[in-house]
């Protein structure tokens, strides 16, 4: 499973997962400053099938699941 991080979250959070989630940042993809439509297709395109953005509002995460997740 592929598993994406926003940009604004800590880059040491990706060595929290399992080591069979493969995790990756918005950063490290080239994705930066992508508006969420937009990386969410980024996402499909490109087989993640969870990301963990933080940029709603303060002090909270939320979690998109790809197309098929289940």
């Amino acid at each position: 499973m592929k598993l994406l991080l926003d940009e604004n979250l800590p880059v040491r959070l990706k060595y929290r997962f399992s080591s069979e989630i493969t995790v990756s940042t918005v950063s490290a993809e080239g994705w930066n400053s992508q508006k969420d439509a937009e990386l969410l297709q980024l996402m499909q395109n490109n087989y993640f099938k969870i990301g963990i953005l933080d940029n709603y509002f303060p002090r909270e995460i939320h979690i998109l699941a790809t197309y098929g997740w289940v």
